[in-house]
């Protein structure tokens, strides 16, 4: 960041300031995010449908959210993107939601994540007791940035789904 001022005097003694300022950006590039619903089309409006992106191995806790075809500037790294997307299911009265992640983003090109829910599986909950039935539970995805654990929980019920990912990280 450099900063500084242009000052300029007229013949009468009127000084005019006029601050200036230029930020030389590091290596960066587009991140956008494409979110798919179960079936395979862009979530309905006022469902839940969105992404957050975090960056791995810096030790930094930045994260950003991001809606369904929206584009953020970001540092040439890796980054983790993740996300919840709702369907409707015709004639139930809930809608379901899908937790969708790309664990491992290199961005050292603009890029764009799709994060689908077409190929997602249930969640469901089990117990050893025989009688025992589960009203509600929390889920949710997290990272791990070295600085804090970023992410979401949210309450769950028997319309959830998860999208599996073949990508893994340790960070």
């Amino acid at each position: 960041v450099h900063g500084g001022r242009l000052v300029a005097k007229s013949s009468d003694g009127t000084v005019i300031q006029t601050p200036v300022g230029a930020y030389k950006e590091p290596e960066s590039y587009d991140l956008t995010t494409k979110l798919i619903d179960q079936n395979g089309a862009a979530p309905a409006d006022g469902l839940l449908a969105s992404a957050m992106w975090v960056p791995l191995g810096t030790g930094q806790d930045d994260f950003d959210l991001m809606g369904n075809n929206s584009t953020v500037r970001l540092p040439a790294g890796r980054y983790a993107v993740l996300g919840t997307i709702q369907t409707v299911v015709p004639g139930q009265p809930l809608p379901t939601s899908t937790r969708v992640a790309d664990p491992e983003v290199d961005l050292h090109k603009d890029t764009v994540v799709t994060l689908d829910a077409r190929n997602s599986k249930k969640v469901t909950v089990r117990t050893d007791e025989k009688d025992a039935r589960p009203i509600s539970w929390t889920n949710g995805m997290v990272v791990d940035t070295g600085a804090r654990v970023v992410g979401y929980y949210s309450m769950s019920d028997n319309n959830d789904y998860t999208a599996p990912t073949t990508k893994h990280t340790k960070e």
